[in-house]
């Protein structure tokens, strides 16, 4: 009788996990619609993730302080270890809320959109709403909560500057202000683009490649545990190879005629030069002339006596 061991899917790692407590609105406002998933099932997924390596949490969605188990839900993570943000407009904070954010595991990160009330509650379709942020964000400080802010540029001719110069002076670090620009998700892509460490989870319970992939829907935990959906082929697929560039095939040397040297022209001969009379002094001459002239031979009494007589004058023609 031969026994054969059931084959289990790999346990897939993960990092960091996104929680969606409430389904974002649009346009933005700062409650979220109602949510759809049980809170005990939020609690059960904190401890699947945890099982899976997960070190930190991001709780965000529409508003994730307006759901009403969101206490609930806060302390179950705070209890399992995790590094918490609470990405929150700090509009609906109450007193319960303001004493969890002082853990020493959680951090808020909020939203900026203008230093002018106005142009704020125009963008955030909320009356009063910059007057609370602004309140809360110096309450969080005064309660010494790490505070991440974004200012969210959304419409054209918006007062980004005025508004990071306002959140200097309320007391935020430089290195906690950035700047977003609003830009359509990609979901018209087919293909998972964000980290395959880093899931997140709708308010419906759906399991989506990264908080701008909604569409990419690659489970339910309400279906199936979060184990086994990231244990699927379609969660963890192979990630795309970039084309290798096109080959350019060696060629032979037998086919490819060898480049020729083009052979030097042959010296004209150069012009013999006439014997010349000159001497060389170095004693020796290339002309073919003997490098010094022979001695003269000795002149005979007459030829000295002709020599020192004045020249006799040519007798006159007839």
């Amino acid at each position: 009788m031969i026994i054969t061991a059931a084959r289990q899917s790999p346990m897939h790692h993960i990092t960091h996990i996104a929680l969606e407590l409430t389904n974002p609105c649009r346009p933005p406002c700062p409650a979220g619609h109602s949510p759809t998933t049980p809170p005990d099932s939020w609690c059960r997924l904190l401890t699947e993730a945890t099982e899976l390596g997960a070190e930190s949490v991001r709780f965000a969605g529409g508003e994730p302080t307006t759901h009403p188990a969101f206490g609930e839900i806060l302390c179950h993570a705070i209890r399992a270890r995790l590094d918490i943000e609470v990405v929150t407009d700090l509009v609906h904070i109450n007193r319960c809320q303001w004493t969890l954010f002082t853990h020493e595991r959680v951090r808020l990160a909020t939203r900026w959109y203008s230093d002018d009330p106005v142009q704020h509650e125009a963008i955030t379709h909320h009356p009063g709403s910059h007057l609370r942020t602004r309140t809360n964000i110096a309450t969080a400080l005064g309660l010494h909560i790490p505070l991440r802010v974004d200012i969210v540029e959304t419409i054209p001719d918006q007062r980004i500057g005025a508004a990071r110069a306002e959140l200097l002076l309320l007391g935020i670090r430089p290195d906690r202000i950035d700047i977003d620009r609003l830009q359509a998700p990609p979901e018209t892509t087919n293909s998972l683009t964000q980290s395959p460490t880093s899931p997140t989870i709708l308010a419906n319970g759906d399991v989506a490649t990264g908080p701008s992939h909604r569409r990419l829907v690659v489970g339910n935990v309400l279906r199936r545990p979060l184990t086994e959906i990231l244990a699927t082929p379609t969660w963890a697929p192979t990630p795309p190879t970039k084309p290798a560039p096109p080959t350019i095939p060696t060629p032979n040397e037998a086919t490819v005629p060898k480049p020729t040297t083009p052979a030097r022209p042959h010296p004209s001969p150069r012009p013999t030069d006439p014997p010349s009379t000159t001497l060389c002094l170095l004693g020796r001459s290339n002309c073919g002339q003997p490098p010094f002239p022979a001695p003269r031979p000795p002149l005979t009494p007459d030829q000295k006596h002709t020599a020192h007589d004045p020249p006799t004058p040519p007798s006159p023609s007839p």
